[in-house]
């Protein structure tokens, strides 16, 4: 799936006029964020009480249900969320792109993408708010689903990437690109790369600015079109990581085909279109190794 991040969302509901809020819920996602193709996303819901000690009396997923048993009405066991300490409650939810577009809380993007905000509110059994209303807390969490990726679909070469810093951009905002032996998190990042002239090195760092340029490329073709690489680019990765420098240009050849498979298809709906930026100047340096072909 994609890299691990932790996205967290804080909110404390309630009138709490008299006191202050004294339950802060944080809802992270644990595995990553983005999904895409069928996986299980791991949640956790994380109750700490400054102010003191109180028992859980509800508490509500979007996507699950209860987290805590609506059954119970023995307060001695409901969960007790002591002042000196978090509570946690961990669960997973399998999703793939459909259940996520239908799941509650789901708003589709115009690139296809969803992005799925999950929500979960809960109450205390000591605490009210001024009128005697049971107090309410309230945390959110979001992830994003992306379509499948399709057969066949648009690619633009390496020369279209050069020139289009926007395209670049979007393609950058779906996370870093892991290119094996350095990592492209902008777009002045990525500019040495796709402007590199291999002819000027030798030995790794010529195969490897061969076919980082085409790499990142293919990258963002799949990233912005949805167009499956059949695995090339992880291979490419791997390729690029170590000092075999056939290794690279059987790569290279290969992501070469792809990322020009598709150079004639219109963009799907939600795609680009992006203004020419043309050459920066200055062109930033690749990063170079001064290592030998093995």
């Amino acid at each position: 799936m994609l890299k691990k991040l932790v996205v967290v969302a804080v909110v404390a509901l309630g009138a709490c006029e008299a006191l202050a809020c004294p339950v802060v819920c944080t809802k992270t996602v644990v595995n990553g964020t983005e999904l895409v193709g069928p996986s299980t996303v791991e949640y956790d819901v994380a109750l700490s009480c400054p102010a003191f000690s109180d028992r859980i009396t509800r508490l509500d997923d979007t996507l699950v249900g209860p987290l805590v048993d609506p059954e119970i009405t023995d307060w001695r066991l409901m969960p007790w969320l002591d002042s000196t300490s978090a509570l946690h409650f961990p669960y997973v939810v399998s999703l793939d792109y459909d259940s996520c577009k239908s799941a509650p809380g789901a708003a589709l993007q115009r690139d296809g993408s969803v992005i799925l905000t999950n929500t979960v509110t809960g109450s205390t059994l000591y605490h009210k708010n001024e009128d005697g209303s049971p107090y309410v807390f309230s945390c959110s969490a979001q992830i994003v689903c992306r379509p499948p990726a399709v057969e066949g679909g648009a690619t633009r070469t390496i020369g279209y990437y050069k020139t289009h810093a926007g395209a670049v951009a979007q393609c950058l905002a779906g996370g870093a690109i892991d290119l094996g032996f350095t990592t492209v998190s902008t777009v002045s990042q990525a500019n040495a790369i796709l402007w590199a002239n291999p002819g000027s090195f030798k030995g790794v760092d010529k195969a490897r600015a061969t076919l980082a340029r085409q790499t990142l490329g293919a990258t963002c073709n799949v990233r912005l079109f949805r167009t499956s690489d059949g695995g090339d680019v992880a291979a490419a990765v791997g390729a690029l990581a170590g000092q075999g420098c056939t290794a690279m240009n059987v790569s290279n050849a290969a992501l070469d085909a792809f990322n020009n498979s598709g150079d004639e298809i219109a963009f799907p709906v939600g795609a680009g279109p992006w203004d020419n930026s043309g050459k920066p100047s200055p062109v930033p340096a690749f990063p170079t190794s001064g290592l030998v072909c093995q």
